[in-house]
């Protein structure tokens, strides 16, 4: 079994509607989750009460009141009862493939770090649940209208519990501290799995609130101070991403060595990134070549289902 664990936002408004979905997919999982939600925002211990979860309220937060990612993982471990935990973000919704890659990947792997592309989509209503197929309209759905979001964005973490410690004071939910939790597995040798192929992750497009959209012209998240503040704390050579990953899931639920793909984003970013992780001596002869694959990259790139090229 998987132990979840969260950090909602508070519950309210367009939020409220998405993050009772995503819960609720979480919990319909076979078989079922334990699912902890952490932090005091407004209506998470209603919604823990609710849906009989596990509730934290107790989670450090920096000055903003924005909870800091080594509180959430340090409490989410810890209150785990379940070998395999799983940080997920509260707009994520799941269907039953989720459990079955990582049920494979636990059997195959000792440790490891299970990550995965999401599907961005607008949903702005509450999900039918009470249908038998409603995982099958969900994917549906997603395949029509959805668009993959590119492998710089990571919205869960699975891996076996006690594998991250002495994260730094990273603020959540704002940049790069998703890539410095891949960065961390792959330079202590842990398998990086991609699930993308195999595994629908859907992201419940949002906003944000409305006094984070008066600063940074409306994009704190990018450009605010916590943004800025993370964005030190994670040197280039630690800026990894999913494109990171050392074996993956095809489209037919087969676990395997990730194959190169010759695409010039991927290639480009392998340059740029995963190759000086490995061969830091090699770095800057590498990274010579990265302005012409860049150039080769933004001429060629299709945008398909690799995603669109990392960012700098």
């Amino acid at each position: 079994m998987i132990t979840f664990f969260a950090c909602p936002k508070p519950f309210r408004g367009h939020i409220d509607v998405i993050q009772r979905n995503a819960i609720r997919s979480w919990m319909l999982l076979r078989p079922k989750p334990e699912i902890i939600l952490l932090g005091a925002d407004e209506g998470v211990a209603e919604a823990c009460a609710e849906f009989d979860l596990t509730y934290c309220p107790d989670v450090e937060t920096n000055e903003y009141g924005t909870p800091l990612v080594s509180s959430v993982f340090e409490i989410g471990q810890a209150r785990a009862s379940n070998n395999v935990v799983c940080y997920i973000n509260a707009d994520i919704m799941l269907t039953n493939e989720f459990q079955r890659a990582i049920e494979a990947v636990a059997a195959r792997m000792p440790r490891f770090l299970a990550v995965g592309q999401r599907t961005d989509i607008d949903i702005v209503q509450p999900w039918t649940f009470e249908v038998a197929d409603w995982e099958a309209d969900l994917k549906q759905l997603a395949a029509q209208k959805g668009t993959l979001h590119a492998p710089s964005g990571i919205d869960f973490f699975c891996f076996p519990r006690g594998m991250y410690t002495e994260i730094p004071p990273f603020a959540i939910g704002r940049l790069k501290w998703d890539n410095w939790l891949v960065w961390r597995a792959r330079t202590e040798g842990f398998p990086i799995v991609d699930v993308t192929e195999a595994v629908p992750l859907v992201h419940q497009n949002h906003g944000y609130a409305p006094d984070k959209l008066q600063v940074s012209g409306g994009r704190w998240v990018e450009l605010g101070p916590e943004a800025q503040r993370n964005i030190a704390l994670v040197p280039e050579e630690q800026n990894l991403n999913i494109w990171a990953a050392t074996w993956a899931f095809d489209r037919n639920g087969r676990l395997g060595r990730r194959r190169i793909a010759f695409q010039p984003a991927y290639l480009y970013y392998q340059l740029k990134c995963v190759v000086p992780v490995y061969w830091p001596a090699y770095g800057r002869a590498f990274r010579r070549l990265v302005p012409a694959v860049k150039s080769l990259s933004q001429s060629l790139e299709s945008g398909g289902r690799m995603g669109k090229a990392p960012g700098p």
